[in-house]
């Protein structure tokens, strides 16, 4: 009886290490694999930002005077979804939003952003692709000059109706925002032009994927 319970102790303490070392492998490839992901790379875009004397107060606009477009768009891997460059000048992006915080020389703008597919140039933008809240922080080096930095998060609840489109969260990931605001130099306390990135960076679905599977293998194989 003693050896008995002695091999299913050793039997019990294999299974853990031999998951352990499936879950050490597996997550190992997904740090050093490649990320799911995108970025689209924004054209100049002029965003009505009114200031006084240089200083932004709590419920100033901050909103894209129409909708901005795209320059360059770049997937991290042949797994994530495709835009053609000729297709490219149909994706249009907004801000609409305030200041919400004011402090020295940071100012952090929130509201509502719009990802959307636009091919008719007036109206409503055809087709919806993201839309959720965006929380960006700039911070001024002069009255003139300021780095934006922030995030997009997609409401949870918004769905792309057209199937010909993807999930620009990939399951409810946020994006990131980095840019520059250059203020106009006639009369910089109405606005300025913002240009800059929008990153979305995922984890790699295959390797999630594959770790969950071989838990699972692992698990069933050593019952």
């Amino acid at each position: 009886m003693r050896t008995s319970i002695t091999a299913s102790c050793a039997r019990s303490q294999i299974k853990a290490f031999r998951i352990a070392a499936t879950a050490a492998i597996a997550l190992t490839t997904l740090a050093t694999s490649a990320n799911a992901g995108f970025t689209f790379e924004t054209r100049n875009k002029f965003v009505i930002a009114p200031r006084v004397s240089g200083v932004a107060a709590i419920g100033n606009d901050f909103l894209t005077d129409g909708l901005g477009d795209f320059f360059n768009y770049h997937q991290d891997s042949t797994t994530d979804p495709y835009i053609h460059p000729l297709d490219l000048q149909y994706y249009k992006y907004s801000f609409l939003g305030e200041v919400v915080a004011s402090s020295g020389p940071s100012v952090v703008y929130a509201g509502e952003y719009q990802i959307s597919y636009d091919v008719v140039p007036f109206g409503i933008p055809d087709v919806p692709l993201s839309i959720g809240t965006f929380l960006i922080t700039a911070t001024y080096q002069d009255p003139m000059h300021a780095t934006l930095e922030g995030s997009l998060v997609q409401y949870p609840n918004f769905i792309v109706e057209d199937p010909n489109f993807f999930d620009f969260s990939y399951g409810g990931n946020p994006m990131s925002y980095e840019g520059i605001f250059t203020a106009q130099a006639a009369s910089y306390d109405q606005g300025g032009q913002i240009h800059g990135i929008i990153r979305q960076t995922a984890p790699a679905p295959g390797v999630i994927a594959t770790l969950a599977g071989s838990l699972l293998f692992v698990s069933r194989r050593r019952r």
